[in-house]
């Protein structure tokens, strides 16, 4: 088939978690179909794959940001999804699926949802990856007082935004039976499907370090400007590694990522490096004694710990972490909740050798077996299929 793939971010380079899943999903798809790219952002780097790349929109901010979101609480969509419907990112996907080259229009990124109402009578498939509303639900959990009734009033306008965005398409595709279940929620007719997140097992393959570390080091790998990863690189710094400390001495952190904002740079000590925007985080997260992801809030599949999981680095995670993923505790992942129980994870990691084999052995061995780009592409395929088919009917 011949596959238009509509995105707000380019997947070259994969600086997110969304852009991380998108370049995963083209590779795959390429193998299977033609498939062309429309996007924001410099270039799409993907050999095989052709692309039309636009300039990214200005988004607005201050008093500007402000009026859109008031405006959302009426019915217009929310400021980032009504920011980038404003570039030409609409103009460019019409073009191209009006021309009929295309099959199919994969859509990405729950902020494009908005497409969805531009390509009537083609056949369409909405991929937002995760629940916008979900993630903004949890967050609010996590925060308190004027915070947290800013991230409830956003929520009003998302969940809108999200309707209407599942009613524009005949399938709607996300990475966990969670988010799955969100959505659901605000449409039940939709048909809502789930397609897991995948992992390059060759790429992220397990690393030795050139010179082992005199000193255990706890890794932390993300987006350090996404909320619920800010929020759980703080949590690391400031509540649980002082407990580990306490325990069992000196041990370095790592936080590794793109775009810190100036809340993790802040958190930069003699044992704690922030390592900003590196072109290659393997042996940063590869020769670490111990991933640690202590996430508090967010939703979809995560793909650092599947990257961590798969670079054979022993890994504790909270629960939130591994929702949605099939990861045994204690045999491929070691899992805790709170401070203090994360940081008596850590101590056991830290200490025994013969744990560390078993999830390091364990982790990458599950992810070899179950997480795979291909088997994601395949699936896609089948929704690509009900969909053009669906679109067929009188």
């Amino acid at each position: 088939m011949r596959v238009l793939v509509a995105s707000v971010f380019s997947p070259t380079p994969p600086l997110g978690g969304g852009e991380v899943q998108l370049l995963g999903v083209i590779r795959a798809l390429r193998h299977l179909h033609e498939v062309h790219v429309v996007c924001y952002g410099q270039s799409v780097d993907v050999e095989g794959v052709g692309s039309t790349v636009l300039p990214p929109p200005r988004h607005d901010s201050g008093w500007r940001r402000r009026a859109r979101l008031a405006a959302g609480l009426v019915g217009a969509d929310p400021p980032t999804a009504a920011s980038f419907a404003s570039g030409g990112l609409v103009a460019a996907t019409r073009e191209l699926a009006g021309s009929r080259r295309f099959d199919v229009v994969h859509v990405t990124h729950f902020e494009a949802g908005f497409l969805g109402r531009e390509l009537d009578g083609q056949p369409r498939v909405f991929v937002p990856i995760d629940t916008w509303s979900l993630n903004e639900w949890e967050r609010a959990r996590a925060t308190h007082g004027v915070p947290r009734l800013r991230d409830r009033i956003e929520r009003v306008g998302i969940e809108r935004f999200e309707r209407r965005s599942l009613r524009g398409f005949t399938v709607t595709v996300v990475v966990s039976e969670a988010d799955r279940q969100a959505l659901r929620s605000l449409v039940p007719s939709a048909d809502v499907r789930v397609i897991p997140n995948g992992v390059d097992s060759e790429w992220f393959a397990p690393v030795s370090p050139v010179v082992p570390p005199s000193t255990p080091v706890v890794v932390f790998h993300g987006s350090l400007h996404y909320e619920p990863n800010v929020d759980a690189a703080t949590f690391l710094v400031r509540e649980i590694m002082p407990l580990v400390r306490e325990r069992i001495g000196p041990v370095d952190v790592r936080l590794v990522g793109r775009r810190p904002v100036p809340e993790v740079l802040a958190l930069a000590a003699p044992d704690v490096a922030v390592h900003a925007d590196v072109p290659d985080l393997r042996p940063l997260v590869g020769e670490a004694t111990v991933a640690v992801i202590p996430l508090r809030y967010g939703s979809g599949v995560k793909n650092k710990v599947l990257e961590a999981v798969a670079l054979g680095v022993p890994t504790v995670v909270t629960p939130q972490a591994v929702a949605g993923l099939d990861l045994a505790d204690g045999e491929e992942v070691l899992v805790a909740n709170g401070a203090d129980a994360l940081a008596a994870a850590i101590v056991r990691v830290l200490t025994d050798e013969t744990l560390r084999g078993r999830l390091a052995t364990g982790g990458r061995r599950a992810v070899v077996e179950r997480w795979s780009w291909d088997v994601a592409a395949r699936a896609f395929s089948r929704v690509y299929e009900d969909v053009a088919a669906a679109s067929e009917r009188p």
